[in-house]
């Protein structure tokens, strides 16, 4: 199913997760849906299969994972929530339309497909 997606800003807080013996390299983003609600997006790399997969929640709908429970808390702390969406736009911005996982890595610079190849190395 293809999304669309107004705005994407990011990567913002590289780190690897560890859980148990598996560890995975997760660049958090920020941005705005096509339905004009902001979200916030996780892409994920796993070394052992060296491909990509995202994950995502609308702002305010509860957050799974600590680090973007933090994001959240973070955002609502300076009254982002409070903002309209649509200020962020222009009538001119492209619209993106895709995968989010496919939309999310373009956003990747080369030093962090970098990262994401030597943890997959680092893993043989």
């Amino acid at each position: 199913m293809m999304a669309i997606v107004r705005k994407i800003y990011g990567p913002f807080n590289y780190e690897v997760v560890k859980k148990g013996t598996t560890h995975t390299a997760r660049w958090y983003f920020n941005g705005i849906r096509g339905d004009y609600t902001t979200a916030h997006w996780v892409l994920i790399f796993n070394p052992e299969t060296r491909e990509f997969s995202a994950s995502g929640n609308v702002v305010g709908q509860g957050l799974g994972g600590r680090t973007m429970r933090s994001i959240e808390q973070s955002l609502s702390d300076y009254g982002v929530k409070c903002v309209h969406d649509k200020m962020f736009l222009r009538d001119n911005d492209p619209v993106l339309e895709g995968r989010v996982v496919d939309l999310l890595k373009a956003r990747l610079s080369p030093e962090a497909i970098a990262k994401a190849s030597a943890l997959a190395i680092i893993r043989k």
